[in-house]
């Protein structure tokens, strides 16, 4: 459609690295600089797009999230830019000097005309999310200067960690070395007061991420889960204590399902690689199909990116290619949280491979017909859907496993899967660590919706948060921090994974009611490509007349 290309064209001059990412060779090294009178272009452009399709929902909806972007900024979002810019590049091409040094001059020019953020009186919170982004910049900077030779570029690169410096200092509050929960968290007490987003916050539920609901509707969606998956996960809990011959509480059973079912590091990539073959088998004869240009690659997290990947993840690249594939990213590195324990990874790859990787792999690749390119390119219109999709996926997993307990007649894929199993355990007692690990990875997720709106919507702050999760759930303090803080950088990505996950679930009951198939319903959800979340659910009624 002419609509989309013009669309595009905008979308690869303003989103140079999302375009590289994609696949697109020629916009390596360079990078957008967000002056002015480059953004008032683009915002020119993207008013004059809106006026063209007023009638085409998908288009609107996705100009309407570019846009809610561009007006919303904040002063962690110039250093978070610069370490996306460059470990980006490491991962889809290595260090290519060339690129590298015009990234250091694009985003040293993007920290200048940006510096007008840091005379305004920003809360202490988000000075303290530049203060971190600032940190994993120097981090980046520091990687890219001991894969390169040249003397120029380092020089290019050391001037821009003195502008990251400046930066930083600009936002300090308190002392920040190390910046843990240790550091953080008194800091956030002492001096923390509020995001002070309250008349932003509606606008990016509704532009950026497209919700039907408000935060008063996330908050109350999310505590009601909660109180629904806390007596379950409290049961779980007791009930593998027993069985574990530990205390009942969290980090004792943590330790004892540890030191159970622990993989050595050294054979951490080796397990991942068997399991993700097991589970893929169980995916495709229970849960959903997957295209047969399935291209996924484990690969080790590399050393410089173990701090922002501690235990695993997963990206996308090539997405606009005939070729695309994934990196599922597994972390054996000590220095970060490894997920040496197997019921860890069970719920790690189903979540990371079987959820997110089947979701882009069978969009890009057309699985069930050519998309439209407002439906595939990157966006944050995407994220309600593969995330909601993926957290779904882990009780998906957990249901189906819990029947193999009583089936007498397990197919091949169901009897290579419980013969791994029994090398560690029987099955009901790995199947009750799993249920802990996803029960407990389900009240954590809760926690974000919840503390994601009443903080964003000024009902709360947030070192009150922590204390009433902490109470409310016996979570650690320490827990519910690393689990929440960060997101905050991206107001209403939290309540992604269970507000579309739980509707994603409530819409495949009423479609299994009806005698589809849950194999058929997923494979649907999962090669739909990215259309905003409300035209999404319309897609899925009338597929399924729900």
């Amino acid at each position: 459609m002419k609509i989309d290309n013009k669309i595009f064209s905008l979308w690869k001059k303003i989103s140079p690295l999302g375009a590289f990412c994609s696949g697109l060779k020629q916009y390596a090294g360079k990078v957008w600089i967000p002056t002015k009178e480059n953004e008032k272009k683009a915002l020119t452009e993207i008013d004059k797009l809106l006026k063209k399709c007023k009638k085409d929902r998908k288009a609107t909806k996705f100009l309407r999230s570019v846009r809610r972007g561009f007006l919303f900024e904040e002063p962690n979002d110039p250093p978070g830019a610069v370490m996306s810019y460059l470990y980006n590049h490491f991962l889809v091409e290595g260090f290519k000097e060339n690129h590298i040094r015009k990234i250091a001059d694009g985003c040293g020019k993007s920290l200048d005309v940006k510096k007008y953020l840091l005379k305004k009186d920003w809360p202490a919170e988000i000075k303290i999310l530049g203060v971190l982004s600032c940190d994993g910049c120097f981090g980046v900077i520091s990687t890219a200067k001991n894969n390169i030779k040249k003397e120029s570029t380092k020089k290019k690169l050391d001037a821009l960690a003195g502008k990251v410096k400046e930066w930083r200092n600009a936002m300090l509050v308190g002392k920040i070395k190390k910046g843990d929960f240790t550091e953080v968290f008194p800091l956030l007490k002492k001096y923390g007061k509020g995001f002070r987003r309250e008349k932003i916050y509606p606008k990016l539920l509704k532009d950026y991420y497209d919700y039907p609901e408000s935060a008063k509707e996330i908050e109350s969606k999310a505590l009601g889960w909660l109180e629904e998956d806390l007596p379950k996960f409290k049961a779980i809990c007791a009930k593998l204590a027993s069985k574990l011959n530990c205390k009942n509480n969290i980090p004792d059973i943590d330790v004892a399902l540890k030191k159970k079912y622990n993989v050595p590091l050294k054979q951490l990539i080796r397990v991942i690689v068997e399991t993700r073959r097991l589970l893929q088998d169980i995916a495709e004869e229970s849960l959903v199909k997957i295209t047969p240009k399935y291209d996924v690659r484990v690969v080790e997290t590399p050393s410089y990116m173990v701090p922002f990947m501690p235990s695993g993840a997963m990206s996308p690249f090539g997405t606009l290619t005939k070729k695309p594939f994934c990196v599922y990213f597994a972390t054996n590195d000590k220095r970060g949280s490894p997920n040496d324990c197997l019921p860890e990874i069970f719920q790690l790859t189903i979540h990371e491979e079987h959820g997110h990787c089947v979701n882009f792999m069978n969009s890009y690749t057309g699985y069930l017909g050519k998309l439209r390119l407002v439906e595939i390119l990157g966006s944050s219109l995407d994220t309600p859907i593969t995330e909601g999709l993926s957290f779904h996926r882990e009780i998906e997993l957990l249901e189906i496993f819990r029947h193999l307990e009583h089936e007498y007649m397990p197919s091949k894929a169901e009897k290579n899967v419980i013969n791994f199993i029994n090398k560690y355990s029987d099955l009901e007692t790995f199947n009750d660590a799993m249920e802990y690990v996803v029960r407990k990875w389900r009240v954590g997720r809760f926690l974000r919706a919840i503390s994601d709106s009443r903080v964003n919507s000024g009902k709360q702050n947030y070192a009150a948060f922590v204390e009433w999760a902490n109470k409310k759930t016996g979570l650690p303090k320490k827990r519910i921090y690393d689990l929440t803080f960060t997101f905050f950088e991206n107001p209403g990505y939290s309540p992604n994974y269970s507000i579309f996950g739980q509707r994603l679930a409530e819409l495949q009951r009423k479609a299994m009611s009806k005698g589809i198939s849950r194999v058929e319903f997923n494979t649907f959800v999962a090669s739909k490509g990215f259309p905003a979340r409300r035209i999404f659910e319309k897609q899925l009624k009338e597929e399924f007349k729900i």
